[in-house]
C-alpha cells in the first residue's frame, strides 16, 4: 500500500513537471518549486540522533486558474521517524478578488506567531522552537482565513479551523472527535516597526485512552486559547533587527498521544527573543532565545533555549548555515543539553 502511494505520489509530480515544461498554454500557470537541506547533527548526551540526514527534501507546483485565484501543492519525500516517507505537508487555494481582500483555504501554516506561520525554510533558527512542536505539530492546520487590509497600516485577519494541527498527537486518537476553532490577528506596519496582536480560540477534543495499568479512561474535551503579541523592529542605520513574542493562553498538553500524559488543561507561558544582524546580503547572524513553561502552575518541565546561528548565502537560493543550542530543561536540578548543526540548502 505505502509503495502505491509512493508511485503515485511521484506519478502526479512527473505529470506536473511534464506540463509545466510542456510547450502548451499551461507552461505559463504552473511553476515547479522544491528545497534540499542534507544536514549533519550532533546532540551532546543523545544517542542514535547524529550524524548526516536529509532535514527536507520538498517538491511542490504552484498553479495560478486565473487572475485571481492560485493554489499550491507541496509534498515532503523525508517525513517520518526514519526521513522516508511521503507527506502532502501544503495544499492551498488563495483567491484575491481585490486589492484589499485575500481569502486563503486549505492546509496551511498557521497564520499566528512568527515560528508557527513562517515557512521552515526560511526561517533563521533552521527549526521550529520547543512551543510551536508541542502546542502545533507540524505547525500547518486545516481550514481557511481572510485577510482585509483597512489601509497602508493596518490588516485584520479572521478565519475558522479544524482545532489542532495536523501533527498534533492527538488528532486521530480512538474516539476524538472534529473540534473547531477561531482566529483573529490585527496587524499594524510602519515604516521600521511591525505590530501583531492575535489569538486561537476553540476546543481540543476529548479521546478515549487507557491508564499505565490499562484501564480504560475517557480525558474530556477542553477550552483551548492560545493568545500572542509580537513586536519586530529594525533599528535605524544599523543592520539590526529585533523581535520579540510573547505568548500564553490554557491547553491540554497533548504529549503521550492516545496514551496521554496529562489530563486537565494548564496555563502556558512563552516568551521568544530575536536578534538578527544582516551586514550584507550574504550574510546573517541570528541569536535566539526562547523561554518555554507549558504548565505554569507546576516546576520541572520549563524548557530555555539559548541558540546561535550564522547563514552564508552562497547564492540567493543556496543557504550555508551553522547553528549552536543549549537547551535547558527543569527536571528537579537543571539539565543542559547542547546540539551542534551543519546545514546546506537548496531552493528552487
Amino acid at each position: 500500500m505505502r509503495r502505491r502511494r509512493l508511485l503515485g505520489l511521484f506519478g502526479g509530480l512527473c505529470v506536473l513537471v511534464s506540463l509545466a515544461y510542456s510547450g502548451e498554454a499551461l507552461d505559463e500557470r504552473v511553476q515547479m518549486t522544491g528545497v534540499l537541506r542534507v544536514q549533519w547533527s550532533d546532540a551532546q548526551g543523545a544517542q542514535g540522533s547524529d550524524g548526516f540526514s536529509l532535514g527536507l527534501a520538498r517538491i511542490g507546483a504552484r498553479f495560478r486558474a486565473d487572475e485571481q485565484t492560485t493554489g499550491l501543492i507541496v509534498v515532503e519525500f523525508a517525513s517520518g521517524e526514519g526521513g522516508r516517507a511521503a507527506e502532502l505537508v501544503d495544499a492551498s487555494l488563495t483567491w484575491q478578488p481585490n486589492a484589499r481582500t485575500t481569502v486563503v483555504a486549505g492546509q496551511i501554516l498557521a497564520p499566528l506567531f512568527y515560528d508557527v506561520r513562517e515557512r521552515i525554510f526560511l526561517l533563521e533558527t533552521l527549526e521550529r522552537g520547543n512551543t510551536t512542536r508541542v502546542f502545533f505539530g507540524g505547525a500547518y492546520m486545516r481550514g481557511g482565513y481572510v485577510a482585509y487590509r483597512v489601509n497602508a497600516q493596518n490588516t485584520l485577519e479572521a478565519g475558522v479551523w479544524n482545532s489542532l494541527a495536523y501533527r498534533d498527537p492527538q488528532l486521530d486518537a480512538r474516539g476524538g472527535q472534529a473540534a473547531v476553532a477561531g482566529t483573529l490577528t490585527w496587524r499594524y506596519t510602519r515604516g521600521d516597526t511591525q505590530l501583531r496582536l492575535g489569538a486561537l480560540v476553540g476546543r481540543r477534543p476529548r479521546l478515549q485512552a487507557r491508564d499505565a495499568n490499562n484501564n480504560p479512561i475517557e480525558v474530556p474535551d477542553i477550552d483551548r486559547r492560545i493568545f500572542y503579541a509580537e513586536l519586530e523592529q529594525r533599528i535605524p542605520n544599523i543592520p539590526l533587527r529585533i523581535r520579540a513574542d510573547y505568548i500564553w493562553g490554557r491547553d491540554r498538553n497533548p504529549a503521550g498521544g492516545t496514551v496521554p500524559r496529562f489530563l486537565t488543561p494548564s496555563d502556558l507561558q512563552t516568551v521568544f527573543l530575536y536578534a538578527l544582524y544582516e551586514p550584507n546580503p550574504r550574510n546573517q547572524i541570528v541569536l535566539a532565545w526562547e523561554d518555554f513553561d507549558p504548565d505554569t502552575q507546576r516546576g520541572g518541565d520549563r524548557i530555555q533555549t539559548l541558540s546561535l546561528t550564522y547563514h552564508y548565502f552562497v547564492q540567493e537560493r543556496i543557504r550555508l548555515s551553522v547553528r549552536y543550542e543549549s537547551n535547558t530543561e527543569e527536571r528537579g536540578n537543571r539539565v543542559a543539553n547542547d546540539r551542534a548543526i551543519l546545514a546546506a540548502q537548496y531552493r528552487f
